[in-house]
C-alpha cells in the first residue's frame, strides 16, 4: 500500500504516466491479437498443405499460388493430370465470391467439396453430417458465417439466389477463409459459377467441364515437389505450387507483418517506458530530502533504489494492466463487429499475449525505474537533507 502511496502523492502525473504505458500495452495487445490469428492460420494450413501440390490455370494463380476465379483450368490438364505419373488422386474444386460484390480483405466464399475425397476428410464438423455422394442443394456452413448468420442445421440458406438446406456446420479452425465460408457440392458449385459468367462465354462451356482449382495428392513415398515441379514443366497452361514454395511464399508474408506489427508495439512501450523515466526521476528529485532522512535512519542504498524500482514497476503493471483490459475488450467487439459484417474474425487473445503484455509492461516499467533508482540510491544523506 505505501507504494501506491507514493506514486499517487502526484496523482495526475501518475495518471498520465500509466496512461502512457496502457496506450502501449494496449497498441501490443491489439496489434499482437492479429499477428497471433495469422500464426493460428499459418499453424493449420501447414499442416493441410503438407502433401498437396495446388494447380490452378497459369495465367489465374494469385501470390498464394492459388485461384483468383477467374480462369477455369482446361478439361484437357485436368485429364493429363490425372493420369500423370505419381499423382494418387485429384480434388477439383470451384471456388466463388458468396456475393457477387463483397467488400473485405478476406471474402465470405463458396467452396466446393467433393464427398468422400482428400480434401473432405481434412475437416472436422461441430455438428450436423457431411456430403453424400451425388447429393445436391445442401450446404456444410463454416463456424463463423454460421454464427452471422444465425444459421443450424435443418435451415436453409441463400446461396447466390439459391436455397440450400444446411446438413452441417464446421468446427472453427481460425482459418478465415475456412471459417466463413459455404460448402456446396462440386456439381453445385459448378453451376453457380456457369451461372455467374457473361451470357457470350456461357454458350461455348459446359458447367461440369468448370474446374477453377485441384489439390493434387501424390502416392506414398513420392516426392509432392518435385511432381510439382514436373507438372509445372510438363502440362501446358498450368500454374502448380508445391508444399514447400507454398509454405515460403505464406511464411514470408507473415513474418513482414509480424514484424511491421511488434515494430509499431515496441515503439509505443518505448515511448511509455521514457515517460516512466521522467516521472521517476521527477518524484526522486521532490522527494530528495526524505530519502536522506531514510539514509540518515540507516537505510540501505539497495533499500533506496529498491523502493524507486517497486514504484516504477507498479506504474508499468498498472498501465499493462489497464491496457490489456481495454485491448481485451477492443478485440471481443472488433471480433463481433467483423463477424456482424463479414461473418470472420481476424484477431486471436491468446493466453500468452496477455501475460506477454503485462510482463513486457512491468518489465519496461523496471528499466524506467534503473537511472532514477541509481540516482537516488548515490545520495548522500548529508547532501539530500540540505536540499531545498
Amino acid at each position: 500500500m505505501s507504494v501506491l502511496r507514493d506514486i499517487f502523492r502526484r496523482k495526475a502525473r501518475s495518471i498520465l504516466t500509466i496512461t502512457g504505458i496502457g496506450v502501449g500495452v494496449f497498441a501490443l495487445v491489439v496489434l499482437g491479437a492479429a499477428a497471433e490469428n495469422s500464426n493460428v492460420y499459418v499453424k493449420n494450413l501447414t499442416g493441410y498443405y503438407d502433401d498437396v501440390i495446388v494447380v490452378v490455370e497459369k495465367n489465374d494463380a494469385n501470390l498464394w499460388g492459388m485461384t483468383n476465379g477467374n480462369r477455369p483450368v482446361s478439361v484437357a490438364a485436368v485429364d493429363e493430370i490425372r493420369a500423370y505419373p505419381g499423382v494418387r488422386t485429384v480434388s477439383r474444386q470451384v471456388n466463388l465470391l458468396l456475393e457477387s460484390e463483397y467488400m473485405s480483405a478476406i471474402p465470405p466464399m463458396v467452396l466446393s467439396m467433393e464427398a468422400g475425397g482428400e480434401d473432405y476428410a481434412s475437416f472436422a464438423l461441430a455438428e450436423g453430417r457431411g456430403l453424400k455422394e451425388g447429393e445436391r442443394g445442401v450446404a456444410i456452413r463454416g463456424s463463423d458465417i454460421a454464427k452471422q448468420l444465425e444459421v443450424a442445421v435443418g435451415d436453409t440458406t441463400d446461396i447466390r439466389d439459391e436455397e440450400f438446406d444446411v446438413v452441417g456446420v464446421m468446427d472453427r479452425t481460425y482459418v478465415n477463409l475456412v471459417d466463413s465460408a459455404a460448402y456446396v457440392p462440386l456439381a453445385d458449385a459448378q453451376q453457380l459459377y456457369f451461372a455467374s459468367l457473361p451470357e457470350a462465354f456461357q454458350a461455348g462451356v459446359k458447367p461440369e467441364d468448370m474446374v477453377l482449382q485441384m489439390n493434387v495428392y501424390v502416392e506414398p513415398g513420392e516426392d509432392t515437389d518435385a511432381i510439382a515441379e514436373e507438372l509445372q514443366r510438363d502440362i501446358e497452361g498450368i500454374h502448380a505450387t508445391g508444399p514447400d514454395e507454398m509454405m515460403k511464399t505464406v511464411n514470408n508474408i507473415i513474418a513482414l507483418f509480424n514484424t511491421f506489427v511488434w515494430t509499431i508495439s515496441a515503439i509505443a512501450l518505448i515511448v511509455g517506458g521514457l515517460s516512466i523515466v521522467n516521472t521517476m526521476t521527477m518524484s526522486v528529485s521532490e522527494r530528495t530530502r526524505e530519502i536522506g532522512v531514510k539514509r540518515a535512519l540507516g537505510a540501505s542504498r539497495w533499500r533506496i533504489a529498491r523502493d524507486v524500482l517497486s514504484e516504477s514497476a507498479v506504474i508499468g503493471g498498472l498501465g499493462g494492466l489497464g491496457g490489456l483490459a481495454v485491448g481485451g475488450l477492443t478485440v471481443l467487439a472488433l471480433n463481433s463487429a467483423m463477424i456482424a459484417a463479414t461473418g470472420t474474425t481476424a484477431l486471436v487473445l491468446t493466453g500468452r499475449l496477455a501475460v506477454g503484455a503485462v510482463v513486457f509492461a512491468v518489465v519496461l516499467g523496471t528499466i524506467g525505474g534503473l537511472y532514477p533508482a541509481r540516482y537516488a540510491s548515490r545520495l548522500e544523506p548529508a547532501t539530500a537533507l540540505a536540499y531545498e
